[in-house]
């Protein structure tokens, strides 16, 4: 398995949207999903999600956030909040690892950032969500 360090690099650059690799006879394909949203204010707001594919376990081992005004955002799987991080006017953008851990999902399971903010008119906020599925 490659570790999860290795492609972090590689998941923050959107133009790579797959990559696979063989190791011991384990493919490991990575993720990188990215979206970018106008959020409206005191909404939460969807920004980026991955469902994973059948019969595949996702090993989420970051998340990176972006907004102009300071904001909160949350990473759900199922709807069940994993973790929360806060951006303000001096740290626009934040991103959250899991301490060389992962965050394990599997089949069918919906990894998704959602984004709040309180600014006086809607603001973009972007997400990327990254890791490895095998």
């Amino acid at each position: 398995m490659i570790h999860a360090t290795a492609l972090q690099g590689l998941a923050k650059d959107s133009s790579i949207q797959s990559l696979v690799v063989a190791l011991g006879g384990t493919t490991v394909n990575a993720i990188n999903s990215y979206a970018e949203v106008l959020a409206s204010v005191f909404t939460e707001t969807d920004i980026v999600s991955y469902t994973v594919p059948a019969n595949k376990t996702a090993r989420i081992s970051g998340w990176q956030v972006s907004s102009s005004p300071g904001a909160r955002f949350k990473l759900q799987v199922d709807g069940v909040v994993k973790g929360l991080v806060r951006t303000s006017a001096t740290k626009p953008t934040d991103e959250v690892t899991f301490n060389g851990g992962v965050l394990v999902a599997t089949t069918g399971q919906i990894v998704k950032i959602s984004g709040y903010h309180e600014d006086s008119e809607s603001q973009n906020m972007n997400a990327s969500i990254f890791g490895v599925y095998e």
